[in-house]
């Protein structure tokens, strides 16, 4: 019963959150237009892709051991390494900067990667406990000040660069709550504060094929947001960038319930057999979805985005079929996570993301943005058949 109350809570909230956001991404896209919101989302995604890495996998680490055993050992390493990676990388995107879209905005907000280390180890703490009421007001308080945020950018009719110093203040305050949420926490549980060379090298090697998995599957969803710039132009990426906001919001229910089925699948290092009919509601609840999205597409672009964004229905209408494998990438990869199985999808996402290159690179500068789509739902299709059929020659070994 715990379990589905986690989820209902984390669904919920997610939804509340993500209705937030997709508010703010409709205002700016208005605000910026398809070239401006181009260029925002190529930010987006390159802060974003920094924070998978600076991560190195130690969120799931987090999760795995706090869940499994309610050990708190790796929390200052965690955050010893992540704020080290975080460093790094700012200063190299620092320098890289000015040969890049947006670059000043990318030189003020690529800083939120300090906060967002400890944000992440917040966050990892939260859904390890299990605690999916305070991570949902966490997540959905961040939403409701960047929009916030948006709306104190239009009334002043502000650039991209005020933008971003704002989201970096709001990813300090998150931080701040996030912070406050797990301090008692912590102090009600045995833990040590110290940090030491061994531990860190230690989690290392733990979160190494971790680091890899979430490093290189964001890298593969951020992927075309950061290249379409080079491979088409920043227009097209402000024009997908729309399709992709809805399709984030799409995909909403089924991240928010395996954002919580994730550590009953850690603690019970089953096969899956009791997740069974949780597995097919989800399936079928994306079969629905992305029905209903092709359905969808002209009036939903038209209503939220505005007419300039007309350009973006063929692609959303390709893209809304990637409901289907999406759902089977994040189940089945969480099902091998949690079994402490990483080389499948690591393997598999390799795959996708070779594909996904490979195809973007022919495509895009064929057929603009439909190649666009059409390089997403193909290498996505065939990433989650790849990690649907490696699970299901995983659960046969396991039978009697």
């Amino acid at each position: 019963m715990s379990l589905y109350k986690n989820m209902l809570w984390t669904v919920l909230a997610r939804y509340g959150a993500q209705g937030l956001m997709v508010a703010a991404n409709i205002l700016l896209a208005r605000h910026f237009g398809s070239t401006g919101f181009g260029d925002y989302a190529f930010v987006m995604a390159v802060v974003m892709v920094g924070n998978a890495v600076s991560t190195f996998g130690t969120d799931m680490v987090l999760i795995r051991d706090i869940s499994s055993s309610g050990n708190f050992r790796e929390v200052p390493a965690s955050l010893f390494l992540q704020i080290f990676i975080s460093t790094i990388l700012i200063l190299v995107l620092y320098f890289f900067a000015p040969f890049l879209p947006a670059s000043h905005a990318l030189r003020m907000y690529i800083f939120a990667l300090l906060p967002l280390s400890l944000f992440t180890i917040a966050t990892s703490i939260l859904r390890g406990l299990q605690r999916m009421a305070e991570f949902s007001i966490l997540h959905f308080t961040v939403a409701s000040l960047q929009l916030l945020a948006v709306i104190l950018l239009l009334f002043q009719d502000g650039t991209l660069e005020r933008y971003a110093a704002y989201l970096l203040i709001v990813q300090i305050i998150g931080t701040g709550f996030g912070t406050l949420l797990c301090a008692r926490l912590l102090m009600d549980s045995p833990w040590r504060v110290g940090i030491s060379m061994k531990a860190v090298f230690h989690l290392i090697q733990s979160s190494a094929r971790l680091a890899w998995i979430g490093g290189l599957r964001l890298l593969y969803e951020r992927w075309i947001a950061m290249t379409l710039p080079f491979l088409g132009t920043i227009s097209m990426a402000g024009l997908f960038a729309s399709s992709s906001r809805i399709m984030d919001a799409a995909k909403l229910g089924h991240l928010a319930a395996l954002t919580a089925l994730y550590p009953e699948m850690a603690r019970s290092k089953a096969d899956g057999h009791h997740l069974r009919t949780g597995n097919i509601v989800l399936f079928v609840a994306s079969l629905v979805i992305a029905f209903g999205l092709y359905m969808l597409a002209d009036p939903l672009v038209h209503i939220l985005f505005g007419a300039e964004y007309s350009e973006a229905i063929p692609a959303l209408r390709l893209m809304a079929w990637g409901i289907i494998p999406y759902y089977l990438v994040s189940y089945y990869s969480l099902a091998f996570v949690a079994l402490e199985l990483e080389m499948p999808v690591l393997g598999s996402l390799m795959l996708a993301f070779l594909i996904l290159i490979f195809l973007l690179t022919w495509l895009v500068p064929r057929h603009g943005l439909t190649g666009a789509a059409w390089s997403t739902l193909a290498a996505e299709s065939l990433h989650g058949l790849s990690l649907w059929w490696q699970w299901r020659r995983y659960a046969h070994s396991k039978r009697p």
